[in-house]
C-alpha cells in the first residue's frame, strides 16, 4: 500500500542488534532519498552504540533519533501537521 502524500517515515530499530558501518552506508543512503523528496526521517529504538555509528558515518544527526516510539510517533505527527498546514490554500 502507498499513500501519497508521505510526510514523515519512522525508521525501527528496536529489534536491531549491530549496526557496522556498513549498514550505516545504507541507511545513510535511505535517509538522503528520502529527505531528498521533502520526507522527515525519524529513527527509533537506536542503542547508543549505534546511533555513535550512524553518526560518524554521516548517516544521521542527533535530531533524527527517538528513543522510544511514542516520542517518534509525536514527531511524525507534528511534520505531518505542519505540513497540512502549509498545503492549507492562501497560507
Amino acid at each position: 500500500i502507498c499513500v501519497e502524500p508521505v510526510d514523515a517515515v519512522i525508521l525501527r530499530f528496536h529489534r536491531t542488534n549491530v549496526l557496522d558501518a556498513s549498514g550505516a552506508h545504507g541507511l545513510k543512503d535511505v535517509v538522503r532519498r528520502l529527505e531528498g523528496r521533502g520526507i522527515a526521517v525519524i529513527v527509533q529504538g537506536m542503542t547508543p552504540a549505534q546511533e555513535r555509528t550512524s553518526q560518524l558515518c554521516g548517516a544521521t544527526m542527533a535530531g533524527h533519533h527517538a528513543r522510544f516510539l511514542a516520542e517518534a510517533l509525536d514527531r511524525a505527527v507534528a511534520v505531518c501537521r505542519r505540513t497540512e498546514v502549509s498545503r492549507e490554500p492562501g497560507i
